[in-house]
């Protein structure tokens, strides 16, 4: 393990998180509901938005209200809370307009995006090969991907190598399902058992089957994982973070680069006068992430 692995694990079992709720159940929203989020009240308008968005007076975000600490709902099951909420909570303000949270699973989230049901999506994406032909990104930060394991890590569960013949969680749909398969077809032709890929519509769902001991690991990306070791007490603990960093972004159609140029600003504006970095911190996120995009360039 490099040391900048051992930096992102180290710090996964530190991280206490401001307002982080003590279960990894969550409520659940329904597909398609738009959330009002309340305005950050140090924020004025110094960007211009885009025509578009201008005349729509508001700009509409879509998530998957499941993926903590990211995006999720309180404990009243009806306010969105987490870092890319807080996010886009000042997107639309920074440009002089509203921000509307829609929910969507992350298995339907990029149909939204391309029939119009919102403007941008945030939603932990990572930016492949496959996606970039297809969308504008505003790159905002790198992470780790690996797996949580049961407390005392039982099995030996360090790279994906080792979850051959082995039952894992992960979210449907995503970036890690897609490199698990491939890990598991790996395993297969070298004569080893596959992978048995349990895939799931929320990171919550995922977390509650290792919780039950359906699963002998959860796969994500760094940030969540954290979260889930934080919260669940002696429960969790991270078998590997194997995958190099990914590239994270907010997500927009191809067809509309006066968009992504206004968001670009945005998060640029945002990043400059602290607001990242101090709703990062309210996340525990640090040393699970690193921010670029605004002021350094990401990989």
């Amino acid at each position: 393990m490099n040391n900048r692995a051992l930096v992102v694990v180290m710090a996964l079992s530190l991280i206490a998180g401001a307002g982080i709720s003590p279960s990894v159940r969550a409520e659940e929203a329904a597909e398609g509901k738009a959330y009002e989020v309340k305005v950050p009240a140090e924020l004025a308008k110094t960007v211009e938005p885009s025509e578009k968005l201008a005349k729509a007076g508001k700009i509409v975000l879509c998530t998957e209200l499941g993926n903590p600490p990211g995006a999720f709902l309180a404990e009243d099951g009806a306010t969105p809370k987490g870092f890319n909420v807080d996010v886009m909570s000042a997107i639309g303000p920074v440009m002089g307009i509203r921000s509307e949270v829609v929910n969507y699973p992350f298995a339907s989230i990029f149909a939204a995006l391309e029939t119009g049901k919102c403007d941008a999506v945030m939603a932990n994406s990572a930016k492949t090969p496959a996606r970039i032909e297809k969308y504008n990104f505003v790159e905002y930060m790198t992470m780790r991907l690996g797996l949580m394991v049961p407390k005392g890590n039982p099995l030996a569960l360090k790279t994906f190598a080792d979850l051959s013949g082995r039952r894992a969680a992960v979210l449907v749909s995503s970036t890690t399902e897609r490199l698990l398969k491939a890990a598991s077809e790996k395993a297969v032709s070298e004569g080893k058992k596959p992978i048995e890929i349990q895939s799931y519509p929320q990171y919550t769902t995922g977390a509650r089957q290792l919780e039950l001991g359906r699963v002998d690991a959860f796969i994500g990306d760094a940030m969540s994982i954290g979260y889930f070791v934080n919260i669940a007490g002696d429960k969790f603990e991270v078998g590997g973070m194997p995958i190099d960093p990914l590239t994270i972004g907010i997500v927009m159609r191809k067809d509309d680069s006066h968009m992504r140029d206004a968001v670009q600003k945005a998060y640029a504006t945002l990043y400059k006068n602290g607001f990242i970095e101090k709703s990062a911190e309210a996340w525990g996120m640090k040393g699970l992430v690193e921010f670029c995009g605004a002021e350094v360039p990401c990989p």
